[in-house]
């Protein structure tokens, strides 16, 4: 079982490495996981003591490397040197505690980790291993002393430590040494986060406000809110956190969603100003603001096959109608709705001005469209609010990298029952849209637990999905979601209506944006990637389009460093990191569906070959007055023809089999949540934020572009640039 322990003695880390892996493929101590937890010591630990390892029960395993003494079952301290390190003497003529200060040291060190676990836990007795390179001692501590066995060589004789873990692992807690009349009280719920954010909220010079909300079902509702700012958290009477929005919506034939999100309290009955000090109870509240657009819906859209269908293609809807809708067709992981509805009759009136001014003026305004033509008049804003249940967590919370690609699958999850079982595409997939909840779970082992789940957000720009044979009407120009995350062919194109590749690429984009700024990898220059790949664009011909960075990977479907170093994410220990397998795998597929954009593009441009002049009764001779001097030698009998008469290559093939993936969410699915499953992940791979705090997408053209800042294109007015206000500031189009 040990025979990859070195004869020679070696450092402690890689000793303990071996020694943990040993026990681990051995199967012996069922039940348990060994972790080191050298690095970093407990924060209650005023002696910052470190042991080497520590024997934890599966559900209540650190994941931060930390001894955590309150959940540590039994601790594991390693030695180097199998004679020199060890404090104790077997010899009968001899003192069985070494007389050294060397000794001394050790077995103060082996004492205070006792002394910590027996503080830190209501212990009768514990148990513990003292490693000294190939052999052992097994030690059991209680109150009056310890005991301490005789040393053996465990590497020769590995029955012994193979029968003390398996032995160890079917005790009772009892025999284990835990006090049976002490039960340990339960670390804080998964949703403690919520009811503390909303504390913090009401606390400081932040005033309270009572807010209204009328849902056009289920009556009026009353939320306490406190500090204001994009989301907030809120603790209900229900017992439990929502989360209102306040945004504005239009007089239902225009739309635009402008967000903004208070902490809030919900309560069923009116309260008056004296309840606010009682019993009130925590919410999330968000406050919502729908554009209004002159242009009118087309009547004539043809009726959904599905009378039923309560969102009607072409028309402009409430997201609270829309998540209504979601959860009613049982689309998993979205948020839940409580309430909606508009606040009294708050409309904005800055439209109404801009129409009385002369058109000079107009022109010289700020308000502009997604083209950049200023003289777009401003919307008119209806003020609106919804209510969810659910309070998450940024994605960005994330504490490994399979918890990330797990939560990014949970979204694909909600995307694909949205788009089957409710026909709504979503249209704004983006880092910011993804959260995550705890959500409880049961396994298949009869385990309830709360596992984090990913939840997919902010379905305002989301559209219902025509029935087959009704045209898609467009509700707005220009292009509907967020920049960095939109995919090539939406940058490319802005009269493109968004397809199910468009958001699985989009999904792609945003593990790619979590992977690069917080795990780790090759480079330290993320900074200069984000720019390049995420916030960079081109400028031709009087348009934006998608960035150099983008384009370059999925035109070799290879992702790659500003200096063209291929990126590679760093595994544990010699083992790859899975994330580098599934960007290997996904590229490609992407790869392949613009190859075939490009060939189907070329079948729809017009023959430059003289077939077409022949089919009008021309010769190539009244046509092209050089054709009769170049003869059929002189060309090869392939090159005479168009691309349109090409015939497919294996490459085409290639790329049509690779763009297939994309048609539906099932192989992306399946290939995220079979490495959730299967793959080996390393245990503790996020880093801090990468992305240095002074970073800034803003940049010039032709100009000096600043810190992080790059150039595409030409020069052009500044006046023009949309870079800046538009990139980095997601658009609220519907």
């Amino acid at each position: 079982m040990f025979n990859d322990i070195p004869k020679k003695a070696g450092p402690e880390i890689e000793l303990y490495k071996i020694f943990c892996k040993a026990i681990e493929d051995g199967k012996i101590c069922p039940g348990y996981k060994l972790l080191p937890c050298d690095t970093k010591y407990d924060p209650d630990d005023p002696a910052k003591n470190k042991v080497d390892v520590g024997m934890y029960k599966m559900n209540g395993a650190p994941k931060d490397r930390r001894p955590n003494w309150i959940h540590q079952s039994m601790w594991i301290e390693f030695k180097r040197k199998g004679k020199e390190d060890d404090a104790f003497n077997d010899t009968a003529k001899k003192l069985f505690e070494v007389d050294s200060d060397r000794a001394a040291q050790v077995r103060g060190q082996l004492i205070a980790y006792a002394e910590m676990a027996m503080n830190r836990q209501h212990r009768t007795h514990l148990y513990s291993v003292f490693v000294m390179h190939k052999f052992a001692r097994l030690i059991r501590w209680d109150r009056a002393g310890a005991v301490v066995s005789e040393k053996f060589d465990y590497k020769k004789n590995p029955e012994i430590l193979g029968e003390f873990f398996w032995r160890f692992s079917h005790m009772t807690d009892e025999a284990q040494g835990y006090d049976p009349t002490a039960q340990l009280k339960k670390l804080p719920e998964p949703f403690d986060y919520i009811r503390e954010a909303f504390a913090q909220s009401l606390e400081g010079k932040w005033p309270r406000y009572k807010l209204t909300v009328e849902d056009k079902e289920k009556g009026r509702r009353y939320l306490l809110v406190g500090e204001a700012h994009g989301r907030s958290l809120i603790w209900s009477v229900a017992e439990h956190v929502v989360l209102l929005q306040s945004t504005s919506r239009p007089r239902l034939e225009e739309q635009k969603v402008h967000e903004d999100t208070v902490e809030a309290t919900e309560d069923d009955d009116e309260m008056d100003d004296d309840e606010m000090d009682g019993d009130e109870t925590d919410g999330d509240e968000t406050d919502e603001d729908v554009e209004e657009e002159d242009d009118e819906i087309d009547e004539d859209v043809e009726e959904s096959e599905d009378d039923d269908y309560p969102l009607r293609p072409g028309e402009l809807h409430l997201e609270g109608d829309i998540l209504s809708h979601l959860n009613k067709s049982g689309v998993r992981n979205v948020p839940t709705l409580l309430y909606h509805g508009d606040v009294a009759a708050q409309v904005t009136v800055t439209r109404s001005i801009w129409q009385t001014m002369p058109e000079r003026l107009r022109k010289g305004s700020s308000s502009m469209d997604s083209s950049g033509d200023r003289r777009h008049p401003p919307s008119t804003l209806v003020h609106y609010r919804l209510v969810e249940m659910e309070v998450g967590k940024p994605l960005s919370e994330f504490e490994t990298s399979l918890e990330l690609v797990k939560l990014i699958s949970d979204c694909i999850i909600a995307h694909e029952d949205a788009v089957t079982n409710a026909r709504v595409l979503h249209r704004d997939i983006s880092s910011g849209n993804m959260l995550m909840y705890p959500l409880q779970v049961t396994s298949r082992e009869g385990v309830t637990q709360y596992v984090w789940t990913g939840l997919l957000n902010d379905w305002e720009l989301s559209k219902p999905i025509a029935p087959p044979g009704t045209p898609d009407v467009a509700r707005r120009d220009g292009r509907t979601g967020t920049w960095q995350f939109m995919s090539s062919a939406i940058l490319d194109d802005k009269a493109r209506r968004p397809m199910i590749e468009d958001e699985l690429e989009s999904f792609f984009y945003v593990l790619v944006y979590y992977s690069v700024r917080y795990l780790g990898h090759n480079s330290t220059d993320v900074a200069s990637f984000m720019l390049d790949f995420f916030d960079s664009y081109s400028f031709t011909n009087g348009e934006y389009s998608c960035g150099q960075g983008k384009r370059r990977a999925l035109e070799n479907a290879v992702l790659k460093w500003c200096d063209n170093q291929k990126i590679v994410f760093t595994g544990e220990g010699s083992r790859p990191h899975p994330l580098n397998d599934l960007i290997a795998t996904m590229l490609p597929w992407f790869q392949g569906r613009y190859r075939m954009m490009e060939r189907e593009q070329e079948l729809r441009q017009p023959s430059t070959s003289g077939t077409d002049a022949q089919a009008k009764g021309q010769s190539e001779t009244q046509t092209n007055k050089y054709a009769a001097f170049v003869t059929d030698e002189d060309i090869g009998e392939e090159l005479g023809k168009s691309a349109k008469n090409r015939k497919k290559t294996a490459a085409d093939e290639d790329a049509a089999a690779a763009a297939a993936n994309l048609k539906g969410h099932r192989t992306m699915r399946l290939l995220l949540r079979q490495a959730v499953k299967t793959a080996i992940w390393p245990s503790d791979d996020k880093l801090g934020d990468q992305l240095p705090m002074n970073y800034t997408s803003k940049r010039t053209r032709g100009g000096n572009t600043g810190s992080y800042a790059t150039t595409t294109g030409q020069k052009h007015r500044a006046e023009d640039i949309l870079a800046y206000a538009w990139l980095r500031k997601r658009p609220r189009r519907a």
